[in-house]
């Protein structure tokens, strides 16, 4: 018992000295665009992300970065019948960067 109660303790203090834990807000701009075959002409569109990101510290000298990122792209094109228009595509991005 007194086992557990010393790693417990150990882990408590290891744990709550690397612990680091900073929030925040990001939005940008996205110039996208699409390549292809079947299209004579795609323009690029112009839109923009924002989302949210958190920063998680594991250590001292490593850190986890998780965000959640709305984020709107495609593109404009003119195919050869001379039918014209506009691919929108919305993701949810769920990026994993690490940092040190």
């Amino acid at each position: 018992m007194k086992k557990v109660l010393l790693i417990s303790i150990d882990s408590a203090i290891f744990l709550s000295s690397c612990v680091c834990h900073n929030l925040g807000l990001k939005a940008g701009l996205n110039v996208a665009t699409l390549n292809g075959d079947d299209t004579d002409n795609f323009d690029a569109r112009t839109s923009m992300f924002f989302g949210g990101f958190a920063e998680l510290c594991l250590t001292n000298d490593f850190a986890i970065q998780p965000e959640l990122l709305y984020s709107m792209q495609g593109a404009k094109y003119t195919q050869v019948d001379g039918f014209d228009g506009t691919l929108k595509l919305d993701y949810l991005n769920l990026p994993n960067n690490g940092k040190n």
